[in-house]
């Protein structure tokens, strides 16, 4: 239901924490494990479905995401598929998997730069990925999701700056079945 409920020790709710409005950039803003750090440092160490680490300060209600991965987004199991390097800049490399995602990565920084939501691609699996020789596009294969075989077989070709917030889709053709 999206929903976090702190309980004090006779159980009565001290406060209700609406995932999807708190921490907005969760691709699925459920939670699937949580650790409370207790009432002295009084943050709350949440893993999402969708594969996100975030601590949330209680007091504050500040939000600092410590770590993301591919991860499940529908009833599925979801795998990461694609991986390549940046073909100039030797610190970046992109992503893709099943829960139709495409991140672009920084080797130094040791965390995502770029999160491309499953929305860009409609929703669909990316089983692979492959830079231009320029590095300013990726292009991305769809498939492989039982839930939405009308976009298997679809090369989505976009336009990738770290600098901005989304890439451009550019174009998207569809050649094969699968």
């Amino acid at each position: 239901d999206t929903l976090i409920k702190v309980w004090d020790d006779t159980l009565q709710c001290l406060e209700t924490i609406h995932l999807s409005e708190k921490i907005p950039t969760l691709l699925v803003p459920v939670a699937s494990s949580l650790a409370f750090g207790g009432a002295r440092d009084a943050k709350l160490l949440i893993a999402a479905r969708s594969g996100e680490l975030v601590e949330l300060a209680m007091d504050s209600g500040r939000t600092v995401v410590l770590d993301e991965a591919h991860a499940r987004t529908k009833t599925l199991a979801t795998e990461a598929h694609g991986l390549d390097a940046h073909p100039s800049n030797p610190d970046l490399y992109a992503t893709s998997g099943d829960d139709g995602t495409v991140r672009v990565w920084s080797v130094s920084k040791r965390r995502c730069l770029l999160r491309c939501p499953p929305d860009l691609v409609a929703g669909a699996a990316v089983r692979c990925c492959a830079w231009a020789p320029d590095g300013s596009r990726l292009a991305v294969g769809l498939g492989g999701d039982p839930a939405d075989r009308n976009r298997d077989g679809t090369l989505v070709l976009m336009r990738v700056d770290t600098t901005d917030a989304l890439p451009e889709v550019l174009s998207e053709v569809r050649k094969s079945k699968a």
